[in-house]
């Protein structure tokens, strides 16, 4: 049978549109940390897949796990600046993992911008990928403690950590640059090649102070 043609010019034009047109996709949200969620992880556990959890001044007591691929930051994520990295912390009170990083998450997950200190690593993650961008992260036995880890670190200061600033293991690809390393107990950044079998792993460190 033949769709009649005339007076359905605008039909055709619609369904033309509706086919090129792609499906609605998620568009990325600001969730702003205290004034839509009390706490930094509820904003975290609210988040869908490249949202942004901005969190404003303050201290913020209490361990982070993140667990989908979004951006955790402080207000420098938005200004550009830096004195919003020394005013955001968040204090792990003494012991644990003060972020700790899901396997689960993807390449773009980020951390930009906080003041990681007081616990037993900063960041943490088995298997996880991420960025740490322009963060300061200090009082911890490991600033960073990575196994089969893929991390680019740009930008931050690893300081008065009580072991190594940064600590890579086992089958990880990391990207150290431009960071800053210092006053630290043990290594500035220490680097274990485990027995490993599987894709070639890339281990990039440059223009840091150490």
């Amino acid at each position: 049978m033949a769709w009649p043609i005339r007076g359905t010019g605008w039909l055709i034009s619609f369904v033309g549109l509706l086919l090129l047109a792609p499906w609605p996709a998620h568009a990325q949200r600001t969730i702003n940390v205290p004034a839509d969620f009390p706490t930094i992880q509820a904003g975290i556990d609210a988040a869908a897949a490249g949202d942004v959890v901005l969190v404003a001044p303050g201290t913020y007591s209490g361990r982070l796990l993140i667990n989908r691929t979004i951006t955790l930051a402080s207000r420098f994520y938005t200004t550009g600046d830096p004195s919003f990295i020394g005013r955001t912390i968040i204090d792990g009170g003494g012991s644990g993992t003060v972020i700790g990083v899901a396997s689960s998450v993807g390449p773009a997950t980020a951390i930009v911008g906080l003041t990681i200190q007081n616990g037993s690593d900063g960041v943490g993650t088995i298997g996880g990928g991420f960025q740490l961008l322009n963060n300061r992260i200090t009082r911890m036995s490991d600033g960073v403690d990575c196994q089969d880890c893929r991390i680019v670190a740009r930008g931050n200061i690893f300081e008065a950590n009580r072991d190594d600033g940064f600590d890579s293991d086992g089958g990880s690809s990391i990207t150290l640059e431009d960071n800053i390393f210092r006053n630290n107990g043990d290594d500035g950044i220490e680097i274990r090649m485990h027995v490993y079998s599987g894709p070639p792993l890339t281990l990039i460190i440059r223009n840091n102070v150490i």
